[in-house]
This record gives structure tokens, sequence and C-alpha cells, in this order.
């Protein structure tokens, strides 16, 4: 075989190999879950990766406000979008709530949610860590009686946030430091557009 065949063949299995590579890549890919309630005058939909949108956390201990926020481990955190599109309104207004999960094996109410958005390509603070509090009655926006309410925003225009949602156990007297607990939080978005 002479250079010209070789270098041909070269180039075809390269082009073969390329595209296999491609082929298991787009296969293997996640489509993102998208979950979207159609309003009078627009929309709002929560989207995110991971199979459904739940923050969970397996084998939690409690720590402090600061090991909370600045723990980066892939797994200790719930990365989702909230699009509002704004067809016939002037506004959009929507709330982001979190429940507390029935799989969750330490009291609700010891559990502290840390909301951050992303800016600029980092993620940022939106409020102080809080401890879960469920609202007793069902919010005018829609937001169910039993979740809590961790951030209320308004568009004008049709846009996106990206956001990252985390949770830990706050330390307490009452827990029992020698045991792990899981942490399940449902996250769903409400609107209304004006």
């Amino acid at each position: 075989m002479n250079k010209k065949g070789i270098h041909i063949s070269l180039i075809i299995s390269l082009v073969i190999i390329v595209l296999f590579i491609v082929l298991i890549i787009i296969y293997f890919k996640q489509p993102p879950k998208v979950e979207k309630q159609q309003l009078e005058g627009g929309s709002v939909i929560l989207t995110y990766v991971d199979d459904s949108s739940n923050l969970v956390l397996e084998e939690v201990v409690p720590k402090s406000d600061e090991d909370g926020i600045s723990n980066i481990a892939a797994d200790q955190y719930f990365d989702f979008t909230v699009t509002t599109d704004i067809v016939d309104a002037n506004e959009l207004d929507y709330e982001l709530g979190v429940i507390c999960n029935k799989e969750t094996t330490i009291n609700c109410e010891l559990i502290k949610v840390y909301l951050e958005e992303m800016i600029d390509g980092s993620y940022v603070k939106v409020s102080d860590p809080a401890l879960f509090k469920p609202i007793v009655k069902k919010t005018e926006l829609g937001t169910k009686s039993g979740s809590m309410v961790i951030y209320k925003g308004k568009d004008k225009k049709s846009t996106y946030h990206n956001y990252r949602l985390r949770a830990w156990i706050n330390p307490d007297p009452s827990i029992d430091a020698s045991v792990t607990y899981k942490i399940v939080l449902n996250v769903d978005v409400y609107g209304k557009a004006k």
C-alpha cells in the first residue's frame, strides 16, 4: 500500500472514531426536565437536569452556615433554571417554593435552606440561610400549604434565572450527632402574569 492509501485509511479511521465518540456523548447526555405552568398572559418554567426536581442529601450531619454555604461537592446542591415567558402581560410575578419530602429523616424545621443565583458566571447569595418554616395556607401565587417560600421574583420581560439550592442540618443540642440523616426537598415554581 502506498503512502497516499495509508493516509486515506488513517483519515477514514479517525473520522469513524470521532463520529463514534460524538454519538456516545449524545446518547448518554441527559436532557433537561421541564415543568411548565401556563398562565394567562405568559408562562413560568422550571428546568433541571437531574431525574427529579428534588434536592436529595444522604448521610447528612449538622453543620455550620459557613460549612453549608461553602460545600462545593456536586451532590450537595440542586441547580435549576426558572424561565419566565411574558406574552400578553406587563410583568410576571413568581415564587420558589420548597417542600420537605416525607423521605426526610429529621424534623424539617431543623433544616436550613440557602438560595443562590448565578450572576456574571458566579453564584451569589439571594438571601441568608433560613430554617425551614412551612406556610400554613396556600399563597396567592399558588405555593402550597406546608411549603416554604424561599424567593419571590418579578420580571417585566421574558428572561431566565439560574439558581442553586443548598440545605443542611442546623446544629442543635436535640440532634444525635452520631446519626446521619437524609434530606429530600422538592422545588416548585408558581407564578402569575399581570
